[in-house]
């Protein structure tokens, strides 16, 4: 944070199953916070929110699992953007020039097993011939393991049983805005960890 602040996309994807090279992005959640240091203290701002619900093309490719996982039914669906609408969308928040050298994405992405979104992310950009790589990302499933370093018994390091020991409501869990929201939280009880 070399003026004290820097914006943290916190993301999330439901998807049609875990392949990316197979399954298709049905869903994303951003959250753009900008976080700043103040002496000891970081402090938070919500920049704006974005959930965007994109139509499956293959659905014949779709996992089963996936579907009940997120609650995924046709009629909920009906007004979601096209793959080219939801990327005309997604490209301008999540794809900017850095100042110092164009050629590079100065957006930084946190989220829970944040490499999957990412990966499934990249893939999704690729349709369109662009290559999307965040400059940094930040995954709260590996900040929670260091920073509880196993002194806390948990189940599993699942962003669902890191919101139950945090008393992190997500009222809509496996819904992509409501779990990008609930990373963010985590992410803040970490930081005071």
């Amino acid at each position: 944070m070399k003026d004290g602040s820097r914006v943290i996309h916190f993301i999330d994807t439901e998807t049609t199953g875990l392949n990316h090279r197979v399954h298709e992005v049905i869903s994303v959640g951003i959250l753009e916070v900008r976080e700043t240091r103040v002496g000891e203290r970081l402090n938070y701002e919500v920049l704006s929110e974005h959930e965007i619900k994109i139509k499956p093309e293959r659905l014949a490719d779709a996992d089963p699992i996936a579907f009940k996982i997120n609650k995924f039914k046709p009629e909920d669906w009906q007004d979601a953007f096209s793959a080219k609408e939801a990327f005309e969308i997604l490209g301008p928040i999540l794809e900017r020039p850095d100042a110092n050298d164009a050629k590079v994405n100065s957006v930084a992405v946190a989220g829970h097993n944040v490499h999957f979104d990412v990966l499934m992310l990249a893939s999704f950009f690729a349709r369109f011939g662009v290559t999307w790589n965040p400059r940094h990302s930040l995954d709260t499933y590996t900040l929670s393991r260091k920073v509880l370093r196993g002194d806390i018994v948990l189940e599993s390091y699942a962003l669902r049983s890191l919101c139950n020991y945090y008393d992190i409501e997500n009222e809509s869990a496996h819904t992509a805005l409501s779990d990008a929201r609930a990373c963010f939280e985590l992410y803040k009880k970490l930081m005071n960890e």
